[in-house]
């Protein structure tokens, strides 16, 4: 299934603009042998960052007072008796603010968006003495997925301020696409598919406040993500090798990508990182 446009995926104004996905040569052999890319649950990005997926003070905030102004007659509609239940209804509804399901089903694969490769990234996401990245573009990725039979969905990453600012609760997508403003550097742009092929909820769909306690019963086991078939020739624009990589290892990239250019019937272009330059004075 083609890429699909959604109302919570932001795109970036210029379709060609360039992309990065940094990596060991492990991972991007992977990419070449299986034409897949693994896509992380977001429940597995909360491991270094636990705001992943999560909803602000602001969100639960709201939640708290729209509940507290019910009439009492309310409450009873959807199965708390008495006020005092009010308290055990909240747990369940912080159950639900905290989207441990959607950290779980909705699973993504992280790209950097930028003219120029950088440095950060490298020593974030990559070795340093043994790395690759991937430069693609936005029109690229979209296109790489057309065998995959579910779809993905690829938009910018919003960066808010998780004490001030409210995040949509209309859909679910919405908390996978926002994160701390301390991680603005990464300027990430994000393809993102939900584990099994399970469909995103309706936009229309009644507000988390007002769903039935029973929907509220969230899955115990994590999965880790999923394999999403890729049309190789489709994503991969130009291969770059780590800065700090030796000559060896810039041929090694450059050997094992022409074998696969016979396969994929295309070019894989590899250079080494243009910030191992020499300064000309």
């Amino acid at each position: 299934m083609p890429y699909e446009a959604h109302q919570s995926f932001q795109s970036p104004e210029d379709e060609n603009a360039s992309i990065w996905r940094y990596m060991d040569l492990a991972r991007f052999l992977t990419i070449l042998e299986t034409r897949a890319m693994f896509f992380p649950s977001v429940a597995k990005l909360a491991e270094q960052d636990p705001f992943e997926g999560r909803y602000t003070s602001k969100n639960a905030l709201a939640l708290r007072f729209r509940w507290e102004n019910r009439p009492e007659s309310d409450w009873k509609q959807i199965g708390i008796p008495t006020r005092e239940a009010l308290e055990a209804r909240q747990l369940l509804v912080r159950e639900k603010l905290s989207a441990s399901h959607l950290r779980e089903t909705v699973c993504v694969s992280c790209w950097h968006l930028g003219d120029y490769e950088s440095d950060a990234m490298w020593k974030l996401y990559a070795t340093v003495h043994g790395g690759v990245a991937i430069r693609s573009t936005v029109a690229r990725l979209r296109a790489c997925f057309s065998g995959y039979e579910h779809g993905v969905f690829v938009g910018l990453v919003q960066y808010i301020d998780y004490t001030n600012a409210i995040i949509g609760l209309s859909d679910d997508f919405a908390p996978c696409l926002h994160k701390r403003k301390s991680f603005e550097h990464e300027r990430e742009l994000r393809a993102a598919t939900m584990l099994h092929g399970d469909r995103p909820p309706d936009a229309d769909r009644k507000p988390i406040a007002e769903e039935p306690a029973a929907s509220l019963r969230l899955p115990i086991q994590i999965p880790q993500g999923i394999s999403v078939s890729v049309d190789v020739a489709r994503l991969i624009d130009s291969v770059y090798v780590s800065p700090l990589a030796p000559g060896w290892f810039v041929e090694l990239v450059r050997i094992l990508c022409k074998r696969y250019e016979t396969t994929y019937g295309m070019a894989l272009p590899v250079e080494h990182s243009a910030l191992a330059a020499v300064p000309p004075i």
